[in-house]
C-alpha cells in the first residue's frame, strides 16, 4: 500500500490557505440575512442605484430603504431563473461600468454627484447593453418606489379604488416567513 505523506507544514499551510479564500470568497458570495436572493454585493450596488434615482427626502428612514431591498429581494426570489441571472449581470455592469470611464472606483463607492452622472452616461451610452442594464435597474427601482403605500402620499394617489386592504399571496406570505423566521 502507498501511503500519501504530507508534512505537517504543508498541512498547516494548506489548511489556513483554503480557509483564506473561503474566508475572501464568502465575503462576496454569500447572502444578506433579511434576503433570500440578492448577496451583499449586490445590495449595495441597488442601495447606490436607489439613492442616485429616487428622491433623497426618502432616505432619511432606514426602515423604508430595507423595505425597498426587501421588496426587490422579493421580486427577483420568485422570477424565473433567466431573469434573474439578466438582474444579476444588470448589477455587476452596473457596478463595473465607470472603471470604464475614467473613474477610480466601481459604482457602489461612487458619492451620489458621480453615482448620477454614470447613471446619466450609462443611459446615454451607444451599447444597448449598457443602456439596458441601467434601463432595467431604473425600471425596477421605480417600481417598488412608487409600489410602496408610503410614498403614495408624496405623489398624491389615494390608493386603490375602493379601498380594499391588501391581500398577500401565497407566495408573499412564503418569503415573508422565510425572511422573518
Amino acid at each position: 500500500m502507498n501511503k500519501l505523506a504530507i508534512s505537517r507544514k504543508k498541512f498547516i499551510l494548506g489548511t489556513f490557505g483554503f480557509l483564506g479564500v473561503y474566508a475572501l470568497g464568502s465575503h462576496f458570495i454569500t447572502k444578506s440575512n433579511r434576503t433570500l436572493f440578492l448577496s451583499k454585493f449586490q445590495i449595495r450596488v441597488i442601495e447606490k442605484y436607489l439613492k442616485a434615482t429616487l428622491p433623497e427626502e426618502i432616505f432619511q428612514s432606514k426602515l423604508y430603504e430595507r423595505d425597498l431591498i426587501q421588496r426587490i429581494d422579493e421580486e427577483l426570489f420568485f422570477v424565473n431563473e433567466s431573469i434573474q441571472s439578466e438582474f444579476m449581470g444588470a448589477i455587476l455592469l452596473v457596478e463595473i461600468y465607470p472603471l470604464g470611464k475614467g473613474y477610480w472606483s466601481t459604482f457602489s463607492n461612487l458619492d451620489s454627484k458621480s453615482a448620477k452622472e454614470i447613471i446619466l452616461k450609462g443611459m446615454q451610452s451607444s451599447s444597448l447593453s449598457v443602456r439596458a442594464a441601467f434601463s432595467t435597474l431604473r425600471m425596477l427601482s421605480f417600481l417598488i418606489h412608487y409600489g410602496q403605500k408610503d410614498s403614495w402620499q408624496k405623489i398624491g394617489y389615494s390608493g386603490p379604488y375602493g379601498g380594499f386592504p391588501e391581500k398577500l399571496s401565497e407566495s408573499r406570505i412564503y418569503y415573508r416567513n422565510q425572511t422573518e423566521g
